[in-house]
């Protein structure tokens, strides 16, 4: 469905998996996860707009939903109940969390070599601040490496997206 026909069916709390399919970078992110997914942004209403809570490579911060210009799917949390996992946003963006440079090159060990991967130490990536949300809300992943990657997270809600989004 076109964004501006799902635009409120997305709610607060509501995991957003993004399919970039332009771009070298999003290219080997597809490669080595081997899923579709190439980033994800937890979405939030603050009075009549919806933003998403994500990482870049600036660190943390809310934008527009209507500024995506990708395809992206969304699923239901895996927790709840709304009001908490906003809290849970806010409390993670009140705070700069730098993005997590070190933990791409984890990823791309665990997926390719097989690495265990170690506990996060600060910085994060995409998936990353998606998860702790839902973490600080009483969410326990199984299954789930310490740095998920896009797909990984996914595979860990063990769901099917509730709705899917085309920009084109």
């Amino acid at each position: 469905m076109k964004y501006r026909e799902g635009r409120s069916l997305i709610k607060t709390g509501d995991l957003l998996a993004l399919k970039h399919k332009r771009g070298w970078i999003w290219a080997l992110v597809r490669i080595i996860t081997r899923s579709e997914y190439t980033h994800t942004a937890t979405a939030v209403w603050l009075e009549e707009g919806l933003y998403a809570a994500e990482m870049s490579w600036s660190g943390n911060h809310l934008i527009p939903v209507s500024q995506y210009e990708v395809d992206f799917d969304v699923y239901t949390p895996p927790v709840g109940p709304r009001p908490q996992l906003a809290e849970a946003i806010y409390q993670r963006l009140r705070t700069r969390v730098p993005y997590g440079f070190i933990d791409l090159l984890w990823i791309v060990l665990y997926n390719l070599l097989h690495f265990k991967l170690p506990r996060d130490r600060g910085g994060l990536i995409c998936s990353a601040l998606s998860a702790l949300i839902y973490k600080d809300v009483g969410w326990v992943p199984r299954g789930m490496p310490h740095i998920p990657s896009p797909a990984a997270l996914i595979r860990a809600l063990n769901a099917v997206p509730r709705i899917r989004v085309t920009r084109g």
